[in-house]
């Protein structure tokens, strides 16, 4: 965990799950029942400033976009009046109907810190570019190098592996049609000796 997340790692309770339960996560009463502890990893402000070069400079700006925690929680009475208005309900419509409630609380709150973890790594990764820029480079082209190297071998192996394909199944195909052929000619082969046997048959009778 990169130095600059301490302080801002906290536990949130979310719906315990039988999982939860089997991995023996700490479980409490919760809203409606047992809640699971899980951590969540808060954004700041810094965390939204860096944010901000990803979104248009014309639209709203990221603290409208992303999930923050709010500085308290919610008291129940609050949070149950809430639940019960519209403007609530059509929000959690619009999530369920393109999320689903399956771990949706967990969801949201590792994505949330997925996306913290995220900012980690490109500060990280921008601080070392600015420290050795031209090394960075060099070894990024390298790598773009090796992976068209890698998708070419990739794309070869695939040719070669549907021309063999399509040489087994030809082959197949036609050791068939002439074992059938030659079961067909055996087959005639053995009928025109079972008419002749016959013919002289008939006539040793006479």
């Amino acid at each position: 965990m990169d130095p600059s997340s301490l302080g801002r790692t906290r536990l949130v309770g979310v719906p315990a799950s039988n999982d939860h339960l089997l991995r023996h996560i700490h479980a409490r009463d919760g809203n409606g029942g047992l809640e699971a502890l899980v951590q969540l990893e808060e954004l700041d402000h810094a965390d939204l400033l860096d944010l901000q070069e990803f979104f248009p400079e014309k639209g709203p700006p990221a603290a409208d976009l992303v999930l923050r925690s709010r500085t308290e929680a919610t008291p129940g009475e609050e949070l149950m009046y809430a639940l019960q208005s519209l403007p609530v309900q059509r929000e959690m419509a619009a999530l369920l109907s393109e999320y689903g409630a399956d771990n949706l609380a967990e969801r949201t709150f590792a994505t949330v810190s997925l996306l913290r973890r995220i900012l980690d790594r490109y500060r990280r990764v921008c601080r070392q570019l600015n420290a050795s820029a031209s090394r960075s480079r060099q070894d990024a082209l390298k790598a773009q190098d090796q992976l068209c190297l890698i998708k070419l071998s990739h794309e070869f192996a695939r040719a070669r592996l549907e021309v063999e394909c399509k040489d087994i199944v030809e082959t197949n195909s036609y050791t068939a049609e002439r074992y059938r052929d030659d079961v067909k000619a055996l087959i005639q082969e053995q009928d025109a000796n079972t008419r002749r046997l016959r013919e002289e048959n008939s006539r040793l009778q006479q």
